[in-house]
């Protein structure tokens, strides 16, 4: 696993454990997730960045899915993710469905409070990445729409809400575009070859639908934020 032993040499050794973590549970929870998971992690400097960005992400994903009907009020990520990995725990490939892996973690699998509570820091951010990619692949079976890793940190970055998030996804699929890595390309200003104006015009009706208040002046300045926003480099 090249793209493993590439994450872990070159991020800190508190989000290395984390991502060692994750590595160490392919079995359990499938090379997609894995990989989503590592690459939400590998980003950042150190633990307490991570954590803070997570936490963001978490609340991002758990509340499109509370909108979409397939996620459930204040779910903890983390408690999903530990849920996942636990030695009882059937894996992911043993489900034809999203939807049917996350109704059976959360219905059949008690969490092993004991061992959740012993956890380190680095093995709860590690659970945290893998139960906000399971709620996120649930949301990709609802919509049709790819939410790869890439954007998730986008996302988090630019600070839009949830509902504006979900209004994006609506659009991009109406415009035709199922995979929401296009607006994470748009807005850190790669050659979309010619695409621009649409994915441009996408986000902006999406943030119009959630803030009918807003100017089109409003929105251009925001939209401008947002670019900036997105190329900034992480600390």
């Amino acid at each position: 696993m090249g793209w493993f032993s590439s994450a872990c040499s070159v991020v800190s050794s508190a989000i290395s454990s984390a991502v060692s973590f994750v590595g160490s549970n392919i079995g359990k929870i499938g090379g997609g997730i894995v990989g989503n998971a590592i690459a939400i992690l590998s980003p950042f400097k150190n633990l307490e960045l991570a954590v803070k960005a997570l936490e963001v992400i978490a609340v991002i994903v758990t509340t499109i899915a509370e909108i979409l009907g397939v996620g459930h009020k204040n779910e903890r990520m983390d408690e999903l993710g530990a849920k996942a990995i636990q030695e009882d725990t059937l894996p992911r490939e043993e489900f034809k469905s999203e939807q049917e892996y996350i109704h059976y973690l959360r219905e059949e699998i008690e969490l092993d409070r004991e061992k959740f509570n012993k956890m380190s820091p680095e093995e709860r951010l590690a659970c945290t990445a893998i139960g906000t990619n399971i709620l996120a692949k649930s949301i990709e079976e609802k919509t049709g729409v790819e939410i790869p890793a890439e954007f998730l940190l986008t996302a988090e970055k630019i600070k839009l809400s949830a509902e504006e998030i979900k209004a994006c996804i609506d659009k991009f699929k109406e415009n035709g575009y199922f995979n929401m890595g296009t607006m994470s390309d748009y807005l850190q200003g790669k050659d979309l070859k010619g695409k621009e104006p649409v994915i441009s015009s996408a986000i902006i009706h999406a943030l119009q639908a959630v803030n009918p208040q807003m100017t089109h002046a409003d929105v251009q300045h925001k939209m401008v934020n947002l670019v900036e926003t997105a190329q900034e480099e992480r600390r």
